[in-house]
């Protein structure tokens, strides 16, 4: 009887602990992502932070802690909120500040591997995005 209830105990503190990581990696972050990304300061401020070059505002440090994540794993544990955000951010650093993307690059993603997927993806989205008109002016069968 005692083996069960300390075996219990262990378990009980086994899942406390487990729930606990879930939920830490799932607070909500409230990044207003537009318009950080078209305030200069704003944005410079959150690259500094995710690129260890300067303090991180508290909700770009939970972007920071799932942006290893997001480089390593596609995100697998990110909420569809934190995927969301640290899409359109890295997206917008591919696109528009290659050096402090590649910085972060170096960092979390050295051998490539986020960067070609995600390169992949933006094509694919491109190219369906080009679809979409022709299909709107396709003549309509009857």
């Amino acid at each position: 009887m005692m083996k069960y209830c300390a075996l219990s105990a262990v378990l009980a503190c086994v899942f406390v602990v487990a729930l606990g990581r879930a939920q830490e990696n799932q607070k909500q972050v409230q990044v207003p992502v537009n318009e950080m990304l078209n305030n200069t300061r704003m944005r410079e401020a959150y690259f500094k932070c995710m690129s260890d070059k300067g303090p991180c505002t508290p909700d770009a440090a939970e972007l920071k802690k799932v942006l290893p994540e997001a480089m390593t794993k596609k995100c697998a544990a990110c909420t569809d909120t934190q995927k969301k955000i640290l899409s359109k951010i890295l997206d917008y650093m591919m696109e528009k500040d290659k050096a402090t993307y590649k910085e972060i690059q170096e960092k979390y993603d050295p051998k490539n591997e986020y960067t070609k997927m995600r390169e992949e993806e933006i094509k694919k989205e491109k190219a369906e995005e080009k679809k979409k008109p022709a299909e709107k002016d396709a003549p309509k069968k009857s």
